[in-house]
Parts: structure tokens; C-alpha cells; sequence
């Protein structure tokens, strides 16, 4: 029993040579198991779930339990409990950390994978331990870091309802405490257990004060520039939006929470410049989060409207809400701020292409659903002018960038064309159509090709024949 627990510990070991032996080893003792690549990040994550099947297939049941009584055990366990009676205080924690890592891991994986549903009647007696539930604040990263694994591993077994005793305390520690986490190799496995527990189950605000937990949180995350971390959080803020409880009945925009969050994200763009980080410019990270975040406020709106939970009285308040996400959100603020980056750097369209033009594309679209047809067309107005400064900058690629966002907006908007017959969209898409035709001979032979398909979306909003002829 003793050799299974330290055989099975060792496989989730952080580091990797000795995790790779204690696999072969354990491979050894049950040859029957397939030993699969493993799943990684920030150190071991877990053995493949044919592992663990297979342990379970193979082992006796008393074993098993034996097994799973340890790591429980190793879990509760003092740093001192787990070293050696000369151990120095350095010694303790670094073997404290190694050894509850590997226990939860461990045990992770074998309730993930626990072939039998039902209640979790052995494990009430170890949830119901304080000394567990602390771990998630523990000051160690990387026990912490284990903790949002193991918890996204107990909601992955075969009857989530059988949680249902611990959802309370669950919801405490991901949602409260975990989403303090600062350090970015935990981030992820941050998220991770947080939207997995929101969309799991999506009641949870019935188990915890969101108002006075999670969204204190997100606003401290913010206001701090995520840590540094914009490129790991920010594309999380669209589906936690989206899971965040909501209610047409009595709306009111000042009590709405979602609205405060994309404010919060607009003053984080305003208080400092953003430079590079990860994989993208922090700017495209921030805009794109507003961006996606105002789209799934208007798309909220419409299936409101649609299955009629929108009534006469919250009409009113919803077209409140409506307005500040196209005026005050993206027109007044947001829009001013793109030009203005591109002002300073017209490369960072190469940049803005991936996230944000496709986002803002997808914002507009929202609005014309709803009809909104005055706001979508003054920033309508404000974009072609905006091409048409970057049509005259002398870059290669310039043509190549704005075409990204003309291509997806005007095959989403070609069943509104009455919207595109606005003056003000008309007037910039003459100037525009008109710059094109006087340099279209000059330009290099690739932009000639998107400098073409752009002159024939313009030739759909206005009746543009007898200049292109």
C-alpha cells in the first residue's frame, strides 16, 4: 500500500525527470496500464485519464481507499509532519511544497476520473477541514497553483451534482479568494476554476455575495493592469460577463455591475500608456476586451427582445443601456483613442487587425440589430475617415489592414442597406472612393488588390459607377 501511494505521488511530481521515472517504475508494478503523454503546465499537471483508469481497474478496492486515505492525509498534513526531525526551516518548506503538490495532483486525478457516480460520502469528512480550504490562500504559488487544479479536476467527475454539499465553501475559495491570485504562472489555472464553477454551475450566486466578492476582485485586477498579465485575463472578461447574473425585470443601468466593469476597462485605458506585453500590444488587449464586452451587452438587449422579457417599463432603461455602449463606450471613448494610437504608430493596425477590428465589427453588427442606426453611423463615419488618413500614409501594408475591417463589417451589414445610405457614411465614402481612384495606378501591385475589393464595398454604399467608370 505504502509502495502504490509513493509511487502514484511521485507521478505528479514537479519535476519532470523524476516524474518520468516514477511512470516507468509504476509501469513496472502494473504492466497492464498504457502509460500517454501527460498533460502540462506550470510543472505536472496529471497523467493521462487512461492512467488512472486502468488504476482503477487494476487495483483492489481496499488499496484504493488506502491510497486515497494517504494523499487525504498528506493534504492535511503541517510542514513539519511531512519532513525529517533535522530538517532546517529551508529544507521543511521546499519538501512541504514538492509532496502537497504531488498529493493533489494525485488526488485530482483519481477523483477526475472515478469510474463509479454518486455521493462523495468518503471525501465529507476531508472537505469539511478547514486546514484544505486554506490552501487556496496559502502563500505559496505553487500550492495555490495546485489548488485551482484540483479544483478544476473535482468538477470534472462523472456526477457533478454530488457536490453539492461543498458548492458553498467552493464557491468561497474560487471565487473570493482565488481571484486575488497575482502571480501569472497561476492566472491561467485561475480562470480556468473560476469560469469552469460558473458555467458548472450556474446558480452560484445563489452560494456567494458576487457584489461583494467577485466583482471587488475584478476591479482590483483592473485597476492594477491585471498584474501584468492583460494577455492572459482580458480574453477571460467576455465569457466571465457572460456568466455574471443578470435580469431584465426592474433593469436599471446604474445598478447593472457588467456596465461598471466596461467603465472600469475605459479608465484603464485612459490613466497610462500600454505598451507591448505577451503576445500583443496591452492597448489591443484593453479595446478588445470593451469591444467584446459591449457586444454581449447589446446582444443581452436583443434576446431580451426577442423572448419578450424586455416589457414597457425596462424598455426605457435598456435603450439607456444601449446608448452607452455605442456613444459613451465605443464612440465617445473608444474611437478617439484608436485614432490616436494610430496616429503615433500606423503599424499597430498590424496589431489592432487580429482582435480589435474583428470585435469592433462584430459590436456594429449588434447594433444594427437593433436598429441603432444614428450611433453605428457616426462611428460608421469616424472609421472611414480614419481609413482614409491611413490610405494616404505611405505604408506597404496600410491597405492590407483596413481592409480586414471593411471585408468583415460590410458582408455582416449587407442585409441593412438602407443604414449605409446615411450622409455622413456617404460623404467619407466619396472622399475615400475618390482618393482611391486618383492612386490606384501608383499603389504596389498588392495593395492594388486590396485597394480593388475595398473600392467595390465603397461601391455598394454609394452609387459610386460613374467614378468608377
Amino acid at each position: 500500500d505504502d509502495v502504490i501511494l509513493t509511487l502514484w505521488s511521485a507521478c505528479f511530481d514537479p519535476y519532470r525527470a523524476a516524474s518520468e521515472k516514477a511512470r516507468a517504475t509504476f509501469l513496472l508494478v502494473f504492466p497492464g496500464m498504457e502509460d500517454r503523454k501527460c498533460d502540462r503546465a506550470g510543472g505536472q499537471k496529471g497523467v493521462d485519464g487512461t492512467l488512472a483508469s486502468n488504476l482503477y481497474a487494476s487495483c483492489d478496492p481496499k488499496a484504493l481507499r488506502i491510497l486515497q486515505a494517504g494523499l487525504k492525509r498528506t493534504i492535511l498534513s503541517s510542514p513539519r509532519d511531512l519532513s525529517d526531525k533535522n530538517d532546517d526551516d529551508e529544507t521543511v518548506k521546499n519538501r512541504y511544497e514538492r509532496t502537497l503538490v504531488m498529493a493533489l495532483h494525485g488526488l485530482g486525478t483519481l477523483l477526475r476520473h472515478k469510474p463509479e457516480a454518486g455521493e462523495l460520502s468518503e471525501y465529507q469528512q476531508f472537505f469539511g477541514k478547514k486546514q484544505f480550504w486554506n490552501l487556496i490562500s496559502s502563500k505559496n504559488s505553487r500550492i495555490r497553483n495546485s489548488m485551482f487544479a484540483f479544483f478544476t479536476d473535482l468538477m470534472g467527475i462523472e456526477d457533478p451534482s454530488s457536490l453539492a454539499g461543498v458548492l458553498p465553501k467552493m464557491a468561497n475559495a474560487i471565487l473570493s479568494y482565488g481571484l486575488k491570485e497575482q502571480v501569472r504562472d497561476n492566472v491561467g489555472r485561475m480562470w480556468d476554476a473560476a469560469l469552469t464553477f460558473m458555467r458548472m454551475f450556474p446558480n452560484f450566486h445563489e452560494q456567494i455575495d458576487v457584489r461583494k466578492s467577485v466583482y471587488p476582485r475584478i476591479w482590483s485586477m483592473i485597476d492594477s493592469g491585471f498584474f501584468g498579465a492583460e494577455d492572459l485575463s482580458c480574453p477571460k472578461l467576455l465569457p466571465l460577463i457572460s456568466l455574471l447574473p443578470a435580469s431584465y425585470e426592474g433593469y436599471n443601468i446604474k445598478n447593472d455591475k457588467r456596465v461598471e466593469l466596461i467603465q472600469k476597462l475605459m479608465q484603464h485605458l485612459n490613466r497610462e500608456p500600454l505598451a507591448t506585453v505577451g503576445d500583443g500590444l496591452r492597448f489591443e488587449l484593453i479595446v478588445q476586451a470593451i469591444l467584446e464586452c459591449s457586444s454581449f451587452m447589446l446582444m443581452w438587449v436583443n434576446k431580451g427582445q426577442k423572448q419578450g422579457g424586455v416589457n414597457d417599463d425596462t424598455s426605457p432603461a435598456l435603450l439607456q443601456l444601449q446608448v452607452f455602449v455605442l456613444h459613451d463606450a465605443v464612440l465617445r471613448n473608444l474611437v478617439p483613442k484608436i485614432v490616436n494610437h494610430l496616429n503615433s504608430e500606423i503599424d499597430a493596425f498590424r496589431s489592432l487587425k487580429r482582435r480589435a477590428i474583428p470585435a469592433l465589427a462584430t459590436l456594429l453588427v449588434q447594433g444594427i440589430k437593433l436598429k441603432l442606426h444614428n450611433s453605428i453611423s457616426s462611428i460608421l463615419s469616424e472609421l472611414l475617415k480614419l481609413s482614409f488618413r491611413v490610405l494616404s500614409t505611405p505604408s506597404n501594408n496600410a491597405i492590407e489592414h483596413i481592409d480586414r475591417f471593411f471585408k468583415e463589417f460590410f458582408e455582416c451589414a449587407a442585409a441593412f442597406p438602407s443604414l449605409l445610405l446615411c450622409d455622413p457614411i456617404v460623404d467619407s465614402a466619396k472622399q475615400l472612393f475618390s482618393w482611391g481612384l486618383e492612386n490606384f495606378a501608383d499603389a504596389q501591385s498588392g495593395s492594388q488588390v486590396y485597394l480593388h475589393r475595398t473600392l467595390h464595398k465603397i461601391i455598394e454604399i454609394v452609387d459610386g459607377t460613374a467614378y468608377y467608370d
